[in-house]
């Protein structure tokens, strides 16, 4: 297995080579092609990016696999990259910097290494060896653990199912604010204090594995809806990234309570 300084400069130039591409594009005219997933549309800079970032891995590590958002899945082994090149292209088509690129590092089933990175405001999260940094410093979870404190957020709460939602709206209630939008980017948010707490349902492997070690290294933990670790497998992920076990503890318990089977309420408490 690679040592973690040899993991970091390889997560730096994959970085690197797509923020290049998606540079090139943002905020310049696209075309936005349809796609069967929840985020509807595809562009060339997402393909474009991903290209970039394999050419690194394949020049880099010939003998490592590799999963993406755009490609599937090349190569064989246990030692995998797994890329999401612009996780939020809506936000990307919309001009709003809010996107980021994703990728995590596994041996097997085991996460190594985790980036987040926004090529426009130039802010890059890098989790290696248990440690998440931004730009290089490292960065560190709220000391948040009550959930009447908390700063909630999701990308958007009309993806949540009609059993999720209803839970969803009750911890809106118990919740101090809550903040819609910002994709993988809010989990970065939630690495560095900014955030306490993001709730999602029905994401894919590309939009999950590069979280787990950020948001771990800063201090947070971060399981599914029965509060279990992530594995590659699934067809569909849901996700508790939480800046205390605290705080997963308490939207847990409203589960077990009931209110995860309660009916849908769309309303918006926390506007």
């Amino acid at each position: 297995m690679m040592n973690g300084h040899d993991i970091k400069t390889s997560l730096n130039e994959i970085a690197e080579a797509s923020g290049t591409v998606i540079r090139k594009y943002f905020r310049q005219p696209l075309a936005l092609d349809g796609k069967d997933a929840p985020s509807p549309i595809v562009t060339i800079a997402d393909r474009e990016a991903e290209h970039a970032m394999r050419a690194v891995i394949e020049s880099r590590h010939p003998d490592h696999k590799i999963i993406g958002e755009e490609f599937g899945s090349s190569g064989s082994g246990d030692t995998c990259w797994v890329l999401d090149p612009i996780d939020g292209t809506i936000a990307f088509a919309c001009g709003k910097p809010i996107f980021c690129t994703l990728v995590g590092f596994f041996d097997g089933e085991v996460p190594i290494a985790g980036m987040i990175d926004q090529p426009i405001t130039g802010e890059r999260w890098i989790s290696v060896g248990g440690t998440t940094t931004l730009n290089d410093q490292p960065c560190k979870t709220s000391a948040i653990t009550e959930l009447r404190s908390a700063r909630l957020g999701t990308t958007d709460p009309g993806l949540f199912s009609d059993p999720i939602q209803g839970w969803f709206s009750a911890i809106e209630q118990a919740a101090r604010i809550t903040s819609y939008g910002g994709d993988g980017y809010a989990y970065g948010l939630v690495a560095s204090g900014h955030l306490d707490m993001v709730i999602e349902s029905g994401l894919a492997w590309h939009d999950v594995a590069a979280l787990i070690c950020i948001i771990e290294g800063a201090g947070g933990t971060i399981c599914d809806f029965q509060g279990q670790p992530h594995v590659p497998g699934h067809a569909s992920y849901d996700v508790i990234a939480a800046s205390s076990q605290d705080l997963v503890n308490s939207v847990l318990s409203l589960a077990q309570a009931g209110l995860l089977n309660r009916p849908t309420d769309r309303a918006i408490l926390n506007p």
